[in-house]
């Protein structure tokens, strides 16, 4: 089992370079797959939750967001929090505004992880 503190050390030592949403997931592919971290990509959760960009470890769900206001990005987190097959969630994101979310959303855990401290 994948620990969410070894899938965000891979996510934060690795330096992305992209242009948009895509090419920053096909670069989280290559940093998952670099450190061996099982996942799907694009995993759909069924009925209203909707598709996320990855499922870790079939249980933690990884959401990638460049553009989106906090309302409309949380509304979409709280979405796949409510699927039980998602027990945790990481959001990777290059906005600082979605770094304020909560730390706990419906009682699982939301870690944010921030683009620009990967060029620190």
């Amino acid at each position: 089992m994948i620990e969410t503190k070894v899938l965000v050390a891979a996510l934060r030592k690795h330096r992305f370079n992209y242009s948009n949403e895509k090419d920053l997931q096909e670069g989280i592919e290559a940093a998952l797959m670099a450190h061996a971290i099982p996942f799907e990509r694009e995993k759909i959760l069924g009925g209203k939750h909707g598709t996320i960009d990855f499922l870790v470890d079939g249980r933690i769900g990884v959401e990638i967001k460049i553009k989106g206001s906090p309302s409309g990005v949380a509304r979409q987190l709280v979405r796949y929090v409510e699927c039980d097959a998602v027990t945790e969630l990481v959001l990777i994101t290059g906005r600082m505004l979605l770094g304020r979310l909560p730390a706990v959303l419906r009682g699982k855990k939301l870690t944010v992880v921030n683009l620009w401290e990967t060029f620190l």
